[in-house]
């Protein structure tokens, strides 16, 4: 009867964060605080259990009780526009482990990443030089050439 408690206990319990930072994808949060609980997005995981909180409002006289884990899981990134990216991962430790390798492995082959992109020409790699125009002649070679057929051939 211990090992059911223990296990029901371990399946309540969620591993929560605010998405990362990715303004592409409209993940603007760095922190929520929600019942009294504030998750920062520098944190990373929180593990959170699926409780039922009460909140209650003194001036409307209300008592309310909410599922933590399913009010998180409805958070958007912005709270007037239900369209908006919802702002909380949610998972269990299995997952929330392969997530966490998934990210590293991106940003490990971002950062090893050689290829260029073809289209980048800041670079200067591949840009073409005067020379190479010219078929191996500089603008001066030229700017030579132009002297010498405007100057009058010496008398003596």
């Amino acid at each position: 009867m211990a090992n059911e408690k223990a296990r029901t206990d371990k399946d309540e319990t969620f591993l929560v964060r605010l998405k990362p930072r990715d303004v592409r994808k409209g993940y603007l949060m760095g922190s929520y605080t929600v019942f009294g609980i504030r998750f920062l997005e520098s944190r990373g995981w929180h593990r959170v259990k699926r409780t039922l909180v009460t909140a209650s409002n003194k001036d409307a006289g209300k008592t309310i009780s909410v599922d933590l884990i399913d009010y998180l899981s409805k958070v958007h990134q912005k709270n007037d526009n239900p369209e908006s990216p919802l702002a909380f991962d949610i998972c269990t430790e299995a997952e929330a482990r392969e997530i966490d390798k998934k990210e590293r492995r991106a940003k490990a082959a971002k950062k090893t990443a050689t290829a260029r992109d073809p289209f980048d020409v800041s670079s200067g790699a591949n840009d073409l030089s005067v020379e190479d125009l010219n078929g191996g002649r500089s603008d001066d070679d030229e700017e030579d050439d132009e002297e010498e057929e405007e100057r009058p051939a010496r008398r003596r």
